[in-house]
Parts: C-alpha cells; structure tokens; sequence
C-alpha cells in the first residue's frame, strides 16, 4: 500500500514538474515574442526619425538656395 502511494504521490510529482515546465516554456516564448515586437518597434521608430531628419536636412538646404521642396521628397514623407 505504501509502495502505491508513493507511485501515486511520484507520478503526480512528475505530471506537476511537466505543467510547471511547460508554463515555463510558454512565458519564455511570449516573453521572446515581446523582445522581438519592441525591437521592430524601435527600429520602425529609428527609421522614421532618420527619415524626419534627412527631410529637415534637405528643406534647410533647399531653404539656403532659396528653393522649395522639391514634391517627391513632400510625398514620400506624406505616404510615410
């Protein structure tokens, strides 16, 4: 009898230890998937800055030869 509950008691130590490590495994990913979505978002941020700037580098140089904007650059940012 004793010998069958500590089966009993061990099978469902290890079905326990199996759900803890498949929760485990889950956060991981989702925690991984979070990682990954900031990262995009931060590039996507990046790029966007980067573009904003190259637009502002190019009005203050037009602005200096007393041009205006040239309209693929003000159509390119309006698509952005």
């Amino acid at each position: 009898m004793k010998v069958q509950h500590a089966q009993e008691r061990s099978l469902l130590k290890e079905q326990q230890d199996r759900e803890i490590d498949q929760t485990k495994e889950q956060r991981a990913l989702k925690m991984k998937r979070r990682k990954i979505e900031r990262s995009v978002k931060s590039l996507c941020l990046k790029e966007e800055c980067d573009r904003e700037k190259e637009y502002r580098r190019r009005l203050k140089h037009d602005a200096k030869e007393n041009k205006s904007p040239t309209e693929p650059i003000i159509v390119a940012s309006a698509l952005v």
